[in-house]
């Protein structure tokens, strides 16, 4: 009963941060980016600490992409200030649905809700990454949240083999998506920033 009611909470809080990141998102946006009139079946968010950036994906029902990309978060100056970029793409038909199959398959509905590596201290040694990555699935098939902190990207954001699978294949796929479908169509200062 515990563990059902943590699963609750948390896929409250996921859903209550997309509605108030979806509204956020309509106040701060530039013109220039269409937001679709339905809420993402897929959201992600991918925050690299050390790095100063905060990377959120969302995909829709129609295969519309957005991403945000917020830099210079950690260490920023006159010349470097925050910055959010946003890019918009279309998923194909196939790419949508090998994404909606990968989510909702039975290894993807098995993942617990949170995995943290234990600091190095605990672990006997190591490194603690600083990658939280964070996955709301909301589609007929499943309702899910998944969040890995602590994690290793000194890859460049390619791989995580030390993510469970498949959410390592997951964040893999959706990065790829983040990458090669998506393009620039805006970028702003970040209001309240230096």
């Amino acid at each position: 009963m515990r563990g059902r009611m943590k699963l609750y909470v948390a896929l409250l809080i996921v859903a209550v941060a997309t509605v108030g990141t979806g509204v956020g998102l309509l106040l701060t946006r530039p013109h220039q980016v269409k937001l679709p009139d339905t809420a993402p079946i897929i959201s992600t968010e991918a925050s690299y600490l050390m790095g100063g950036q905060d990377d959120r994906l969302f995909v829709y029902e129609d295969g519309t992409v957005i991403r945000i990309w917020d830099r210079n978060l950690r260490i920023s100056t006159p010349g470097n200030p925050p910055i959010r970029t946003w890019y918009t793409g279309k998923l194909s038909g196939t790419d949508l649905e090998d994404l909606k199959d990968l989510v909702t398959s039975k290894d993807f509905a098995d993942l617990k809700d949170t995995y943290s590596l234990p600091p190095p201290a605990q672990s006997g040694g190591g490194v603690r990454g600083d990658l939280d990555f964070t996955v709301a699935v909301n589609l007929a098939a499943l309702t899910k949240a998944v969040q890995a902190d602590g994690f290793m990207s000194s890859d460049g954001g390619v791989t995580y083999p030390d993510m469970p699978y498949p959410l390592n294949q997951v964040y893999a796929r959706l990065h790829a998506i983040s990458e090669k479908d998506t393009r620039e169509v805006a970028r702003q200062k970040i209001a309240g920033t230096s």
